[in-house]
């Protein structure tokens, strides 16, 4: 069965993806949930990755060294709370996971990028903000829309 990442980066005008993000919720090995976004990676010639876990969050860089899924390197992690906040202490749904990724890529400058590590710094300022700043996202499940709150 062929992924089709939650959000994709998508060059204007055209059908290159910049970015490919990844949302999985449940008990399976992030190891192995990661496996068809780098497949995806790999088929689209996508430069860059994001997996997202409610606990972790992996970014993931194609090196084109090769065809294979070991072309895709994980550059950093942080925990997903640092990322994008805590859900405090309530269940999250994927719906709502993707929810939060999205606003984040919408908002790159907002959050504090100054208490990530450095890896993560460094992964944001090369390859997420590039996608986010020449590329438009994409949802590409059911996009949630705000409830006037």
């Amino acid at each position: 069965m062929l992924l089709w990442p939650d959000i994709i980066v998508r060059k204007p005008d055209s059908s290159e993806v910049l970015l490919a993000i990844e949302i999985k919720l449940g008990s399976v090995s992030a190891e192995a949930a990661m496996n068809p976004l780098k497949a995806y990676m790999v088929r689209q010639g996508c430069p860059a990755g994001i997996f997202v876990t409610p606990e972790e969050v992996t970014f993931l860089r194609n090196r084109y060294t090769s065809y294979e899924q070991d072309s895709i390197q994980t550059i950093a992690k942080c925990r997903t709370a640092e990322l994008l906040g805590t859900f405090q202490g309530k269940t999250i749904t994927e719906s709502a996971l993707v929810h939060l990724v999205e606003h984040w890529l919408e908002n790159p400058g907002t959050g504090g990028r100054k208490s990530l590590p450095p890896d993560v710094t460094e992964a944001i300022e090369s390859l997420v903000l590039p996608a986010v700043t020449e590329g438009g996202i994409q949802a590409t499940g059911r996009r949630l829309q705000p409830t006037g709150s």
